[in-house]
């Protein structure tokens, strides 16, 4: 081993990613404080991967702490490169992790949900649970993508919460994203009361309509569908969005095209539409 510490440390490049690639093969984690102290001074950039590839193959536990401080590094590199290493060590990781996930600085805390989504184990979705009422609002929106993307559906009633409670457009786009994830028809109509209060479509704020509408689409319901597209009134804008909502609806919901104003929908848009590929997908619809 110190004769591998020896070219870790060595002036000529190639040694040194050699050498490192050699420790990966060890998986000695006594050997991850030196692969540590070598990647915080190393300048080569392939010496720099090579290292980080060891560190995300070696056991890490004891050198933790020293990692997490690097979340606080002004290189940007070390910050994705501890994302990975935490990643890799999945449930080992976890309760490290939590254990500073109320860390006074929010894009440290951000950076931790980063480094449980890369592990990715129920642990860590816990975690990542915790952070729905985190005070910043950009870790709350991490944790709603994350969670979405994780396909976690025990946090539903939560981000519903959430649309209730924050007015915030780029958290509720989130939420509504992560609910085309992972909501059902029970979840979107629930939404759909709180955003269309009395049912009333028209109140929905514009810049969540890409959402709502993909939401519609997961209804089956082709006057919510409908309903919905007939509150825009510039229907080229959306256009697209409400087409291929329509046709996602058809693939889960066979038969929707030919129900209610759907078909009628679909006419509009086509009749419309200057998009080639667009129109020739509403005729398709419409032969369905």
């Amino acid at each position: 081993m110190e004769e591998l510490i020896k070219e870790l440390n060595s002036p000529d490049e190639v040694e040194r990613i050699y050498a490192a690639q050699d420790i990966a093969e060890t998986n000695n984690p006594d050997m991850a404080v030196h692969l540590f102290d070598r990647l915080t001074n190393e300048e080569s950039q392939a010496v720099r991967d090579a290292i980080v590839f060891a560190l995300r193959n070696l056991p890490c536990s004891g050198i933790y702490a020293r990692l997490f401080e690097l979340f606080r590094s002004p290189d940007a590199y070390l910050r994705n490169a501890v994302i990975g290493i935490f990643g890799s060590e999945g449930d080992e990781a976890v309760s490290f992790l939590y254990s500073h996930i109320n860390h006074a600085d929010g894009e440290v805390r951000k950076l931790i949900l980063d480094a449980l989504f890369a592990a990715g184990v129920p642990d860590a979705i816990q975690v990542i649970r915790s952070a729905l009422n985190d005070p910043s609002m950009n870790v709350q929106i991490t944790a709603v993508e994350y969670l979405g993307r994780l396909e976690d559906r025990e946090s539903v009633s939560e981000m519903i919460e959430l649309i209730r409670k924050e007015t915030e457009p780029m958290l509720r786009i989130s939420v509504l994203e992560s609910l085309c994830l992972v909501g059902d028809r029970a979840d979107i109509m629930n939404v759909f009361s709180i955003l269309a209060d009395g049912g009333d479509f028209i109140r929905i704020d514009p810049v969540c309509l890409p959402q709502v509408i993909r939401l519609s689409a997961k209804t089956g319901d082709p006057e919510v569908i409908s309903g919905i597209a007939d509150t825009i009134n510039d229907i080229e804008i959306y256009a697209e969005d409400v087409i291929h909502a329509i046709e996602e609806a058809e693939q889960e919901f066979k038969g929707i095209c030919r129900k209610g104003r759907i078909p009628g929908l679909i006419r509009k848009i086509m009749e419309k539409t200057e998009d080639e590929e667009l129109h020739t997908l509403c005729k398709e619809l419409i032969c369905w």
